[in-house]
């Protein structure tokens, strides 16, 4: 298995996302206008490996989280 690492645009995400195995993500818990959005995807279909929960004081505060999410295998 070789890595590879998509960060930028919508359009780049959504390319890289139909062959991924593993997911990086940063979750964020606040709006933040002008940021590129990973698309939507079924959670179903990933395990959430590690999660690591901080916090911003702000201003504007917010929670954010790391999270490693690993596909499932197809039976």
């Amino acid at each position: 298995a070789c890595d590879s690492c998509s960060t930028g645009a919508p359009a780049l995400f959504a390319g890289a996302a139909r062959v991924a195995v593993q997911r990086v993500l940063t979750e964020m818990d606040s709006d933040s206008p002008g940021d590129a959005l990973f698309p939507a995807f079924d959670r179903a279909e990933f395990a959430e490996l590690q999660r690591d929960v901080r916090h911003r004081a702000g201003p504007p505060a917010c929670d954010y989280a790391f999270v490693i999410y690993q596909r499932r295998r197809q039976t």
